[in-house]
């Protein structure tokens, strides 16, 4: 049982990992295997090597890493497609390790700091839901390292996601897709491309990540050995909290594509070229057109029918950007529009997420189907203890 349950928790923290707005530290929360997380990291930071420690770290994260390496590209374009179930799915299972952790500090007297720590757990998490904002940064290898700190530090903190914070500095997509590069180089052996996204963006990124997950472990097993009732009410309040930034009809933040803009008369102009239904009416076509008020002139050029190579050389020549409206194009076409040697056309995939009854429904099923699903590997656990 425990076997199983270590790998449940590898798989669901590389998924996690994947999705915005999903923390792989709640996934390892929920699944019970937190404090054990937490101990066997700072150990072995502080060059306290166990045997115990190392196999249990070497699994959790060969199986993310894993499963990130593998599933990027399905996770990318799930995301794409189908936004809202995917996220109505992970607000099952973060929902569903609420007992366990709860159920782990029930013996606690339930007194001003246990409440003050949940409180101020599921405030953070508020206030990142609603009040930090996405941007667009300029990408650069300091960049993509403090992308990393941020990112590690928030996979190992459950309740606030490092993809979602990912997203937020508009670094998500450029690192997923470098991954997604990554992988077809190595099955290509394209020694060049290996060499440029490994420099680029996998090595700052993973250096960042190192220092992060250095820094951040020691400290919270810190709290948790001196304060462990504020710091597990805390945990849960995070765990509570990491709900709120996971509406499921939320529209997809679009304010990071202003760093597509370019200069055209000393003007700054955003060029789209915008596939599917998408009418003037629908909040993504405003969301779009909203996109003025940071200073840039919007031009749409609404297009009917798919996307084909035709329109990546019409939107290259043009200087355009690329916006599918819910669909996903043809991994042929991804890569043509990634071609350097051609010119990079950017291209973003814009989510339908739309309210509709049936859709409610289905997310209703995939809320109930992951709660269900972590909250039976808890009981795992107890039959364990």
């Amino acid at each position: 049982m425990y076997i199983l349950r270590l790998v449940l928790a590898g798989f669901f923290m590389g998924m996690a990992n994947l999705v915005p707005g999903v923390s792989g530290g709640t996934m390892i929360l929920a699944l019970g295997f937190y404090q054990q997380f937490i101990d066997s990291f700072a150990r072995i930071t502080r060059f306290q090597f166990r045997k115990g420690d190392l196999l249990f770290l070497v699994t959790v994260f060969g199986l993310s890493f894993s499963t990130i390496l593998i599933f990027s590209s399905v996770i990318q374009i799930l995301m794409e497609s189908f936004r809202s179930q995917m996220l109505g799915l992970f607000i099952g299972f973060t929902l569903g390790g609420i007992p366990t952790l709860y159920k782990e500090i029930s013996q606690e007297k339930k007194d001003l700091l246990f409440w003050s720590g949940l409180i101020f757990g599921i405030t953070l998490m508020a206030l990142v839901a609603f009040v930090f904002k996405p941007s667009a940064l300029s990408l650069s290898f300091v960049i993509y390292f403090l992308g990393g700190v941020i990112g590690s530090a928030a996979m190992i903190l459950p309740g606030i996601s490092g993809s979602y914070l990912l997203l937020i500095l508009g670094l998500y997509l450029p690192i997923i897709g470098s991954i997604h590069d990554f992988k077809n180089a190595l099955m290509a052996f394209n020694i060049d491309a290996l060499y440029s996204i490994g420099m680029e963006v996998i090595l700052p990124f993973g250096l960042g990540a190192v220092a992060g997950i250095l820094v951040l472990s020691n400290f919270l097993h810190y709290l948790l050995k001196s304060h462990k009732k504020i710091t597990q009410s805390f945990l849960l309040g995070l765990l509570v909290g990491s709900v709120l930034g996971l509406y499921p009809f939320a529209p997809q933040p679009l304010e990071k594509l202003t760093k597509y803009q370019v200069v055209v008369n000393g003007e700054k102009v955003l060029k789209i070229r915008l596939f599917g239904e998408l009418t003037p009416n629908d909040r993504e076509y405003k969301k779009l057109e909203a996109l003025r008020s940071f200073g840039t002139k919007v031009e749409i050029e609404q297009i009917s029918g798919q996307l084909n190579t035709n329109e990546i050389a019409q939107a290259r020549e043009a200087k355009q950007m690329l916006a599918l409206y819910a669909f996903s194009p043809e991994n042929r076409l991804r890569k043509l529009a990634k071609d350097k040697n051609l010119g990079v056309v950017p291209l973003v995939v814009i989510t339908n997420t739309k309210y509709s009854f049936s859709r409610l429904l289905t997310i209703l099923l995939l809320i109930l189907t992951g709660a269900g699903t972590t909250y039976m590997i808890g009981k795992i656990k107890q039959k364990e203890q």
